[in-house]
């Protein structure tokens, strides 16, 4: 921007008003104005009257759109762009949408919304019209869930009660740098995390609601169930954050919810990655030492009418004890001591598509795929120092789980109601494998 001063002297000037002209050079502008002297007849040389004129250059305009990860527009949320110590600030429209005018320059875009978790993006450089797509994680807050309610021959035989719950977000997961559901729920109060095969880091562990049973906590993927059919628990020790948004609990339902009849200490509902309006991929590899690994990679967005979101995982891990040792047999007495190898390693995989086929507003057809397979080197822990400092045990042993899960949905429009159908199918093991040395 720039300016120009027009000074005008008083003395001897012979008219009331005298005309001047200014420049603007940077912008191009030209015009001509005038001042009034009052009448008098002249003012000492010392004392002038100096105008200044500055043209403010406005050129860009930012817009955008807010939504939830789901894609779903968020209306009434507050979008503010800050500058050094200007701030300038709108609300989103009920589609979602917002404009702005800014000054060129360098912005930081932070977006509030009830039922959401703070967006902070930034820096974004404004040298001509923008449009932003901002995605809200939905908010770590506490919350109670209507049990439900339902009536037989006119009477009420489910209350609607509410119970309490909390939902954490993957936001809250990513900022805390954790890769695993399992990492963030040690810090709710009424979790435990049981680890029946014992405790070392390639052990499974399962999630107990109010008291230490797992098998009266229901574990559900999209309200799906995922417990073992033979254990009544799930491990979750190697679910992946990214292929989840986030992760749903409910406190004390009892065996009268409507979730299912093994929910007397709780649910744990994991909702998975949906599919966004606009298209968003990230990847990301990272290493540790004791030969811990993980990479993902996930992508979601819209093709014409298809709705899609998928999500690939590898967890690979050397673990704590990778040797060979003599173990004998059962005890020291039983047999001889055997060469074998004892480790403590971990191999994962998971994979998970989301995919929802649009016919008309409120008609669709979706499919989702989730499967996890992983395979443990547990003979390290399962084979123990006997009284003489000698190892005895079973020697090799391996864990392995399998989870499948399917999902088939459909709805049309009925008027002012919806018509919906849906088809589910699971799968859910842990097998233990143990060879014996003889």
């Amino acid at each position: 921007m720039g300016s120009k001063a027009a000074e005008l002297d008083s003395e001897g000037a012979s008219d009331a008003r005298d005309i001047f002209e200014f420049h603007e050079p940077y912008i191009g502008t030209r015009g001509t104005g005038s001042i009034c002297k009052d009448g008098r007849k002249g003012v000492p040389k010392a004392e002038k009257m100096i105008v200044t004129v500055v043209a403010a250059l406005t050129c860009c305009s930012l817009s955008g759109t807010i939504h939830s990860v789901s894609g779903t527009p968020v209306s009434n949320a507050s979008v503010m762009i800050t500058r050094a110590a200007r701030r300038l600030k709108t609300t989103t429209a009920a589609d979602g949408r917002f404009t702005l005018t800014a000054d060129p320059g360098t912005y930081e875009v932070d977006t509030i919304a009830k039922g959401y978790a703070l967006s902070e993006a930034g820096p974004v450089e404004v040298n001509r019209d923008l449009h932003l797509d901002i995605a809200l994680e939905a908010a770590d807050a506490q919350n109670l869930r209507p049990i439900g309610s339902v009536y037989v021959d006119g009477r009420l035989a489910l209350s609607r009660n509410a119970i309490p719950g909390a939902v954490i977000a993957r936001a809250e997961y990513e900022a805390n740098g954790y890769s695993r559901i399992l990492d963030a729920l040690p810090a709710v109060p009424s979790i435990t995390l049981p680890r029946p095969d014992g405790g070392n880091s390639a052990a499974p562990a399962v999630v107990a609601l109010r008291g230490p049973d797992p098998s009266e906590t229901l574990v559900a993927l999209d309200g799906q169930i995922l417990n073992d059919g033979n254990t009544g628990d799930l491990d979750l020790s190697r679910l992946p954050v990214a292929a989840f948004t986030s992760v749903n609990l409910s406190e004390g339902l009892g065996p009268k919810d409507l979730e299912g009849s093994d929910t007397i200490g709780g649910a744990v509902n994991l909702i998975s990655l949906q599919p966004t309006v606009q298209p968003h991929a990230a990847y990301s590899v990272n290493a540790g030492s004791f030969g811990k690994s993980e990479s993902w990679l996930n992508a979601s967005g819209t093709r014409g009418r298809l709705g899609y979101a998928m999500v690939l995982n590898d967890q690979q891990e050397t673990g704590y004890v990778n040797e060979d040792d003599t173990v004998c047999p059962d005890s020291i007495y039983s047999g001889p001591p055997v060469s074998t190898h004892l480790g403590s390693s971990v191999s994962s995989r998971s994979v998970l598509a989301n995919l929802v086929w649009n016919f008309s507003q409120g008609s669709d057809v979706g499919a989702r795929i989730f499967s996890l397979g992983n395979v443990r080197d547990v003979s390290a822990p399962v084979n123990a120092l006997n009284s003489a400092g000698q190892l005895f045990g079973p020697g090799p042993a391996a864990l392995a789980q399998s989870i499948r899960t399917y999902d088939i949905h459909g709805r049309a429009s009925l008027g002012s109601g919806f018509f919906r159908a849906k088809s589910v199918w699971s799968c859910c093991r842990r097998i233990v494998s143990l060879w014996s040395l003889l």
